[in-house]
């Protein structure tokens, strides 16, 4: 890449969006410019801006400044906004897929979100943005995070998360990024959560591992798998992310701990408040929590038999049965203010199923007294067995 055209966005008298406690969108995104620039000189290519300081360059002057100038790449920097202050997450703008700026804005998408850990909301065409469509040269437009989110502002305000995605930029543009494993999209929020996976248990281990889980969620994995089947067949790997998203990989941080085994947050039949932790149900192991987690999910999809009279699920409630089959509907029954819940979902999945498969090895029969379960997560063991 010999030239690059940076665009701050916005500028001047057009702040672009503001976010809760006042950030201004022009100001994070010449901040950005301004370190992204360096690191891309670093690689021998010219790079050049269509703004230095606080003041608005009209969007003709921008796209006429690129066409002048020749540049191989423009880059405009933005910032999402959006009214729900909840909505996270990055994305990445191009004029169409056969712009040769796509491949470019995968990769810079692809190092933004594992630089970030956002949510990934794709690559996305838009045919109505001048800075895409009279720019005659690949153009690309990455939306760093919503500043509307409060959380996503305040990092914003930091000087090392600019020059973290000012770095992740960087690695896309000249492909050292990783590709993420492709969005299940719209056929991944409606999947069945009564339904069979490809992913394996091992496959979910190496995950979890990845995503430096607890070794005691790591091990869970193996009894999501070994149990889903006796609870009206969830997808082990939809309640295995589910229960990623729910307890931080093990690691909790909420109102509860590991000592409740409550893999997903389920409450007490009386239910509470969300930061109550007497409102949370204790469970007496880790065995009883994964039952009940699946019960949950096989009555909420409506599976047959259900609901059960003997389920340690404490809010199996007959009403429930059915309310939803899908992963999207999941997110209006658990997170019904988080409204990239099944996305997340999906791209957990999505990780899980990008991880290496290794080969089972064959099931060798052991006697009864070989074969236990992990007295930390309770997943059952098989423990080598010699004569003599």
């Amino acid at each position: 890449m010999r030239s690059i055209l940076l665009d701050p966005g916005h500028g001047g008298s057009d702040s672009g969006a503001v976010g809760p406690t006042g950030l201004k969108e022009s100001q994070v995104n010449l901040r950005v410019s301004q370190r992204l620039g360096p690191l891309l000189e670093e690689s021998g290519t010219r790079v050049s801006y269509t703004r230095t300081s606080d003041v608005f360059p009209s969007l003709s002057a921008r796209t006429a400044q690129a066409n002048r100038e020749g540049v191989d790449l423009f880059i405009s920097i933005h910032c999402n906004w959006w009214t729900d202050p909840n909505t996270t997450g990055v994305e990445t703008l191009v004029f169409s897929t056969a712009s040769s700026a796509h491949p470019i804005a995968c990769r810079v998408q692809a190092a933004l979100v594992t630089a970030t850990d956002e949510p990934n909301r794709g690559v996305k065409t838009r045919t109505n943005l001048a800075v895409l469509r009279d720019t005659r040269m690949g153009a690309l437009l990455p939306e760093i995070g919503f500043i509307s989110n409060r959380a996503t502002e305040t990092k914003m305000r930091s000087e090392n998360y600019l020059g973290v995605i000012a770095r992740a930029i960087r690695d896309g543009v000249f492909g050292s990024a990783t590709p993420l494993p492709p969005l299940l999209g719209d056929s991944g929020r409606n999947m069945l959560i009564l339904s069979e996976t490809p992913i394996t248990s091992g496959q979910a281990e190496g995950w979890a591992i990845s995503k430096n889980a607890t070794s005691v969620f790591v091990g869970l994995a193996g009894l999501f798998w070994e149990l889903a089947p006796e609870h009206g067949g969830v997808n082990p790997a939809i309640a295995y992310a589910q229960s990623a998203l729910e307890t931080g990989f093990g690691r909790f941080g909420g109102v509860i701990d590991a000592t409740y085994h409550n893999t997903c947050g389920l409450k007490t039949s009386k239910g509470g408040g969300d930061k109550d932790p007497e409102a949370h149900h204790r469970f007496k192991d880790w065995e009883e929590g994964v039952r009940a987690h699946l019960d949950h999910l096989a009555l909420y999809a409506g599976a047959p038999s259900y609901p059960r009279s003997n389920s340690p699920d404490p809010r199996h409630f007959g009403w429930l049965a059915g309310e939803g089959s899908t992963i999207e509907t999941m997110g209006k029954s658990w997170a019904p203010n988080d409204k990239e819940y099944a996305n997340k979902l999906v791209r957990m999945m999505g990780e899980m199923k990008a991880i290496p498969a290794v080969p089972e090895q064959p099931d060798t029969e052991q006697p009864e007294s070989a074969r236990t379960r992990c007295p930390s997560c309770g997943a059952l063991l098989k423990l080598e067995v010699t004569n003599g």
